[in-house]
């Protein structure tokens, strides 16, 4: 019996929240990687619910540039907010993973560090 990723996504992020390490390291990747364009789940977790018109007029009056403005508009999250919450959810994972055991496979939590220039914590993991 095959199941969807949506399905096998929910089955790991259940397993992740119960403290199982590997699941969580599984969990981290599917954010690390940007597999939310087919996971609707993990999708969810990196967009913020829809805004109602007003929120989204007032959100572009004070945005920063004008891609902001259109995205607030239209409703939309710019890709650059995407991949920060995307890189933020993949650390907490990795993170989680990390603290219950799994330390062997925690090249792409650095990455992500040295991505950021923490270099104090890509020596750390």
């Amino acid at each position: 019996m095959q199941i969807s990723f949506d399905d096998a996504f929910r089955i790991v992020y259940d397993h992740a929240n119960r403290g199982d390490a590997y699941c969580q390291y599984v969990i981290g990747n599917v954010f690390f990687w940007r597999d939310d364009n087919r996971i609707s789940s993990a999708k969810t977790m990196l967009t913020p619910p829809p805004m109602s018109w007003t929120k989204r007029i007032q959100r572009s009056l004070i945005a920063n540039s004008v891609q902001d403005r259109i995205a607030a508009l239209q409703g939309t999250v710019p890709d650059e907010t995407l991949q920060e919450n995307a890189s933020n959810l993949a650390k907490e994972w990795f993170n989680k993973a990390l603290d219950n055991g799994l330390a062997m496979f925690q090249g792409n939590l650095r990455n992500i560090y040295i991505d950021e220039a923490d270099f104090s914590n890509a020596r750390r993991v």
